[in-house]
């Protein structure tokens, strides 16, 4: 098959995540795989669709409701002699589902969480998701709220949960001491850390503020990851005087590794679809 998939950027997050391992595997299993992104091209996404074997290509968007993008998109689509046109969050099931049924594609969307929106742009996601052939949600909470906020056609909801590679993820005896020496913490000192974009959505104040009173040279937190939450993290560390005991360690390619390091693993999301 000829696989479009369509997401907002090349950030990272766990939508983008998802729609990079089903397109390495659609890849490896010999099918033509594309993936547009409605944005900048040097999201750190883009190197690890490449490193796949996956096509990149960036739409920009204007400001606003940008009503040059659904030919721009249809362009693409039949460019690449799309046959599948994946779209991957709201943004993108609003432009890329009409121009996908244009291009006489069959059109599925992934809804990856429950994301409210403004009147008018849900009244737009609702209108784009008549024109989809399959409505798939990540969970069944995820398709329940789809049904409650009519977000999806009935006769089209799924469910297909997300998958993890766990074999990406085991024990590893040297991470523990590495990640120490590499923070320059004792061997002893005990880990506590979250994964995930530093949004308000994921509440790290939230891990930050009841960590504060317990971490001391001998506990610390980790946060591995990157967003606009970052500043606002540093800041409320620093006010709780616990700045050298917080550790942003930014986004890393060796999340397995920081992740078999910690002592506890904390999620402290307002809101999931299924975490990663």
């Amino acid at each position: 098959m000829r696989i479009v998939h369509v997401l907002a950027s090349f950030e990272v997050g766990g939508g983008e995540t998802v729609a990079l391992s089903l397109a390495a595997r659609q890849h490896a299993q010999g099918h033509h795989v594309v993936v547009v992104a409605l944005g900048a091209p040097y999201g750190p996404m883009a190197e690890r669709f490449r490193a796949a074997e996956v096509a990149v290509r960036v739409i920009a968007k204007g400001p606003g409701l940008d009503w040059t993008l659904f030919p721009r998109l249809y362009e693409v689509f039949v460019r690449e002699r799309a046959e599948v046109v994946h779209t991957h969050n709201p943004q993108s099931l609003v432009y890329a589902a009409p121009a996908g049924r244009a291009a006489r594609c069959c059109v599925v969307h992934t809804k990856h969480g429950d994301s409210q929106d403004a009147p008018r742009r849900m009244w737009l996601r609702r209108q784009a998701a008549t024109l989809v052939d399959a409505f798939v949600s990540v969970s069944r909470k995820t398709e329940e709220h789809a049904r409650q906020v009519g977000e999806g056609p009935l006769d089209r909801l799924h469910v297909i949960e997300n998958g993890v590679d766990l074999t990406r993820f085991r024990p590893d005896p040297e991470a523990g001491p590495a990640l120490r020496a590499e923070l320059g913490l004792s061997p002893g000192t005990r880990l506590v850390g979250s994964v995930g974009r530093l949004a308000e959505v994921k509440n790290h104040a939230l891990l930050v503020r009841a960590m504060a009173p317990l971490l001391g040279p001998e506990l610390r937190l980790i946060l591995l990851g990157e967003g606009p939450e970052r500043s606002a993290l540093t800041d409320l560390a620093a006010l709780l005087g616990r700045s050298a005991e917080v550790h942003l360690l930014g986004q890393r390619r060796d999340v397995p590794r920081v992740m078999a390091a910690l002592d506890l693993f904390v999620l402290s999301s307002r809101n999931e679809g299924l975490p990663l």
